[in-house]
């Protein structure tokens, strides 16, 4: 029961307000845009997990979704990650060659565990090392795991 006059004078306004607000608050958002969609970072599961700003430098930041479905603030310097990156449990990581001589790998909440082929050939026990810590990637060094930042077997903790 509205007059023509009321709905051209009152509703449009207030639908063009609307419209020019909600461009507005688009084009002001952060740049954030999905990992898939940055060229020239390493591939891996975080593309689908995370959301990351471009970066600036040579560190990767992102809010990346952990297994309870809440997000968690996480940053890698991507350089070191060769391999690719991957989220684990709302943390970055660098993907490890450790993959390909190990089986049984099972990833929790802090630590990976896994049993590995060691220099002979035979599978080692069960052996696991805490991922959170460990900024480069994991390596199976002689059947146990180990950080790769210690360069080799011998400089392993």
């Amino acid at each position: 029961m509205f007059s023509r006059g009321f709905v051209k004078f009152t509703w449009v306004p207030s639908l063009l307000i609307i419209v020019l607000l909600s461009a507005f608050c688009i084009a002001a958002a952060p740049s954030v845009v999905s990992a898939a969609c940055i060229q020239g970072l390493p591939s891996g599961s975080y593309c689908q997990t995370c959301n990351c700003p471009v970066p600036t430098g040579t560190i990767l930041s992102c809010s990346c979704k952990r297994y309870n479905g809440n997000y968690k603030d996480t940053s890698i310097p991507y350089g070191n990650c060769t391999i690719g990156i991957d989220n684990r449990d709302g943390t970055l990581m660098c993907k490890g060659s450790f993959e390909k001589t190990c089986k049984n790998i099972v990833w929790g909440s802090e630590r990976v565990t896994a049993k590995c082929k060691d220099k002979k050939g035979k599978w080692s026990n069960p052996h696991s090392i805490d991922y959170d810590s460990c900024r480069h990637p994991i390596a199976n060094c002689d059947g146990s795991l180990t950080c790769e930042r210690y360069g080799s077997c011998k400089d392993k903790p």
